[in-house]
């Protein structure tokens, strides 16, 4: 079930990530950054448990870190959570990769929908069209 709605959420991400990636990082140059939204930013992050949440899904996950993201130091702990986990460390990398290289993350998605593609033995779902840019 995971697999088919990555499979059909990739391209319309893929397609707006680069997009809405430049969109806000123009608007956060700009002077854009709307601090009044931390306050509930960091009570959702407090009331979230992320160790059970992962412990608690049972499909693949990926845990993707830039190599020089400073918030790594849980990676084995977050790793040992996951029923079907991995790491992924992206060279160059820190902690808003997103918004720094969109086409890396949209690789990466594609890279995942492939796996779990294999793991369905649905090799060849995805349209040479909609693969990430440079693939």
């Amino acid at each position: 079930m995971s697999g088919t709605v990555i499979l059909r959420a990739r391209a319309s991400m893929r397609a707006s990530a680069t997009s809405a990636a430049l969109d806000g990082h123009q608007r956060y140059l700009a002077g854009g950054f709307n601090c009044q939204t931390m306050p509930d930013v960091v009570r959702a992050i407090a009331g979230h448990d992320p160790i059970a949440a992962l412990r608690a899904y049972p499909g693949m996950v990926w845990l993707v870190n830039g190599d020089r993201d400073p918030f790594r130091a849980a990676e084995p702990t977050f790793l040992a959570a996951c029923r079907d986990g991995r790491v992924v460390r992206l060279p160059r990398a820190g902690h808003i990769t997103a918004l720094a290289n969109p086409d890396r993350l949209a690789r990466l998605l594609e890279d995942a929908a492939l796996e779990i593609e294999a793991r369905n033995g649905r090799v060849g779902y995805l349209n040479p069209q909609d693969r990430a840019p440079g693939r």
